[in-house]
This record gives structure tokens, C-alpha cells and sequence, in this order.
């Protein structure tokens, strides 16, 4: 089972998964998600 550090460290580590959520942010959304196959690489 992973704990929240794990996964954290996880997406840090994956240049795709960063790329993704800088681009996300830099679209100054008020509100945003990022959901379904994100993760799926874990």
C-alpha cells in the first residue's frame, strides 16, 4: 500500500505527470482536476 510521500515522490519523479500539472497551473484556473489514467502508471 502506498502513502501519500510515496505517491508524491512518485509524480515528482515522472517528467510527463510534472509537465502535465505545470500546465495545468499555469492556466490560473480558480478550480481544477486532473483524474482518471493520471495515475495509472503506479
Amino acid at each position: 500500500m502506498m502513502n501519500e510521500e510515496k505517491i508524491i515522490s512518485l509524480i515528482k519523479e515522472d517528467q510527463w505527470m510534472m509537465k502535465i500539472l505545470k500546465a495545468v497551473k499555469s492556466l490560473n484556473l480558480p478550480d481544477w482536476w486532473i483524474c482518471a489514467g493520471f495515475g495509472n502508471l503506479f
